[in-house]
């Protein structure tokens, strides 16, 4: 069974390619474009105050889920179990949209997005 430091690093690694670089993610979480700290969490470097190596605490996830527009808990979700069923529209793309944008794709997709929530259930 992965941890949910291991989860939660799966999930940057994967987010931060869907953007395209750790750059565009500090971005589009607000952040200096050099920040290092999504990088120290993804490589878990050691942080040279404890000792320990750096994760991705509860807060700091919520408030990434929050600026991504993504689902509170998705990033404590186990990634080999989300499936993303489309090759050319990433769910990274899918969370830019606006809230008006996404009820439009899922109108228009109907059946086959309730079919894919159906299946994590």
């Amino acid at each position: 069974m992965k941890t949910s430091d291991e989860i939660r690093r799966a999930h940057l690694i994967k987010i931060a390619a869907d953007i395209g670089s750790i750059a565009n993610l500090n971005r589009a979480l607000g952040r200096k474009e050099r920040d290092a700290t999504i990088s120290q969490i993804i490589t878990g470097a050691v942080d040279s105050k404890t000792g320990k190596q750096k994760h991705l605490g509860l807060e700091l996830a919520r408030d990434i889920e929050t600026k991504l527009s993504l689902e509170r808990g998705f990033l404590d979700t186990d990634p080999s179990l989300c499936t993303w069923p489309f090759s050319t529209f990433s769910y990274a793309d899918f969370c830019k949209l606006t809230d008006a944008q996404k009820v439009v794709v899922e109108e228009s997709l109907g059946k086959y997005v309730s079919v894919f929530i159906q299946d994590r259930m």
